[in-house]
């Protein structure tokens, strides 16, 4: 007859053994699907300013192309097909631009970029400045 091992379920050991190793997958398993859901909201904040930074630069040469006259504090509106952007001109004095841009991303993402433009000779003549400040 075989001997069992009854000095090991008299003394308690296989069942704290088998309650530690649970508890250390459980555990393991817990904090795999906790950093998986942060990579995932982490990817898709990335993702939405990687497209937020798009639409700055579209908007942004948008703007410089077709910017004849401006008037201070007149915003130009631009729609794009990943969302909008809105750009304020602010004039400094005859040399310096600041433009503020507000981007929304289709998805809800809302920022903001202040740009400062030196103007060279080049862009005055790109650029009908209207100084006014009413």
């Amino acid at each position: 007859m075989k001997r069992k091992l009854t000095s090991i379920h008299k003394n308690g050991f296989i069942l704290p053994s088998v309650l530690i190793i649970s508890a250390l997958v459980l555990l393991y398993l817990s904090s795999t699907i906790v950093a998986y859901w942060q990579d995932m909201h982490m990817t898709k904040n990335i993702i939405e300013q990687v497209h937020a930074e798009t639409l700055f630069q579209m908007g942004y040469t948008e703007f410089i192309s077709k910017g004849h006259h401006l008037a201070n504090d007149e915003k130009r509106i631009y729609h794009f097909p990943n969302g909008t952007v809105e750009i304020t001109p602010i004039i400094i004095d005859k040399s310096t631009l600041h433009i503020h841009v507000l981007i929304e991303t289709n998805n809800g993402f809302h920022t903001s970029v202040t740009k400062s433009l030196k103007l060279d000779s080049e862009s005055h003549n790109l650029f009908d400045l209207d100084d006014t400040k009413e």
